[in-house]
């Protein structure tokens, strides 16, 4: 059956004074939420649009559930930090993997652009990362060098230059 058409009986049957939802969807065998609506509709005409658009807008692909929870975290912000230190105590080999699987992504990134692997470090390298040590990361050094992340971890560790 055409909208049209489902609309149109149940707009008749409203004006014949059946108000209830219910008595309608009994009637005719639609659903309860689509008579509800288009009584709504009846009723206050746009208002039930309206409401759905405020409060299903949201940011491109965000659920109101997502959107929600997001305003939560950013009013509860030491809650939130409370929740994820226990998350990480009470699951150390989720830890593990998800540290393990962010160490080879960044060496994979830095791979490409390695032409100094296997070789010495040279004073000048060394240099280069005790005075960067504090303001670049790790992988922005391994850029600036052409070498490896594992290459910079391993160096910062060997010659002392932990921040």
């Amino acid at each position: 059956m055409a909208e049209e058409t489902k609309k149109a009986i149940v707009e008749e049957l409203f004006a014949e004074g059946m108000t209830s939802p219910i008595e309608i969807r009994k009637k005719t065998g639609f659903s309860y939420g689509y008579v509800r609506n288009i009584v709504s509709d009846i009723k206050s005409p746009g208002s039930f649009k309206k409401s759905r658009e405020k409060y299903f807008k949201t940011k491109k692909g965000q659920s109101v559930r997502k959107r929600a929870i997001d305003k939560w975290r950013g009013n509860n912000p030491d809650k939130v930090r409370a929740h994820r230190k226990k998350w990480r105590n009470n699951n150390p080999d989720k830890v593990m993997v998800q540290n393990n699987k962010r160490y080879r992504n960044r060496q994979e990134e830095t791979i490409p652009t390695a032409d100094n692997r296997y070789q010495e470090w040279t004073v000048e390298e060394i240099k280069f990362l005790e005075k960067n040590k504090e303001k670049n990361t790790i992988k922005e050094m391994a850029l600036a060098l052409n070498r490896t992340y594992g290459g910079v971890n391993g160096a910062l560790t060997r010659f002392n230059l932990r921040a």
